[in-house]
């Protein structure tokens, strides 16, 4: 017992990763919004919030680029819908929400 708690203890201090030092590592590596399916699951939860389930339904698809390490999210809006197309910004790095519009008028700018 004694043993193998001063292998574990030696592991802590010559700096064997542990699972938190792994997933810290995989996200400054990745950034927090590594790929496009993340991009436009953050997205959706921010659309929805801000503008309702109805409204981003009719915005459907989403499509989801990234452009110097930012996601650039857009609706598609129905060629009759007048307001417009949705848009999100998020940075891949950290998550934030650079930019949020609705028909090129610009609700928050973050």
């Amino acid at each position: 017992m004694r043993s193998l708690l001063a292998s574990a203890f030696l592991l802590v201090i010559l700096g064997v990763p542990t699972s938190g030092q792994e997933l810290d590592a995989r996200v400054a590596a990745n950034g927090v919004v590594p790929d496009e399916v993340t991009a436009l699951r953050v997205a959706q939860a921010i659309l929805v919030g801000a503008y309702g389930e109805r409204a981003v339904a009719q915005q459907q698809p989403l499509t989801a680029n990234l452009f110097q390490e930012t996601w650039w999210i857009n609706g598609t809006p129905p060629h009759s819908f007048g307001r417009g197309r949705m848009h999100v910004e998020i940075s891949k790095s950290d998550g934030r929400i650079l930019a949020l519009s609705f028909g090129g008028r610009h609700e928050s700018s973050m």
